[in-house]
């Protein structure tokens, strides 16, 4: 219908500690969703950007061989509760094993919010061709 039904911000970037003093990034890379935002008219919407991005990232990473880790922050009561059931869906579209780490867990008002860091990995029985 012409309107934008949501939006998902992600970039490649560091994880850990970016040092001013010699103006260098370390840790380790990550791919770090920022921000996913959909527009209440639009029910499909969070999910067609999910699967667009999960076909992105499956072009650009996993089918060059480059399993560089996802990194979010998940809101207990709605996205950490649908990623919970996904991951394993996820894991089949990229035809790689998740293995999800959570960093840590935190309150904002009466939401509590989860950062994860999704590692995929290698099924036992593949190999990617570089």
């Amino acid at each position: 219908n012409g309107k934008i039904g949501g939006y998902l911000l992600a970039y490649h970037g560091k994880k850990d500690v970016y040092d001013e003093s010699d103006l260098h990034e370390y840790g380790e890379d990550v791919i770090y969703v920022g921000d996913l935002a959909t527009n209440q008219e639009s029910k499909m919407a969070g999910g067609r950007l999910m699967k667009g991005f999960i076909e992105l990232y499956k072009e650009h990473y996993i089918a060059k061989g480059d399993l560089v880790p996802v990194m979010a922050e998940f809101r207990e009561k709605t996205s950490y509760a649908i990623l919970q059931k996904q991951v394993k869906v996820m894991a089949k579209e990229l035809d790689v094993d998740i293995e999800v780490e959570e960093l840590e867990t935190y309150k904002i008002n009466d939401d509590t919010m989860h950062k994860v860091i999704l590692r995929p990995k290698l099924q036992s029985n593949r190999e990617i061709a570089a």
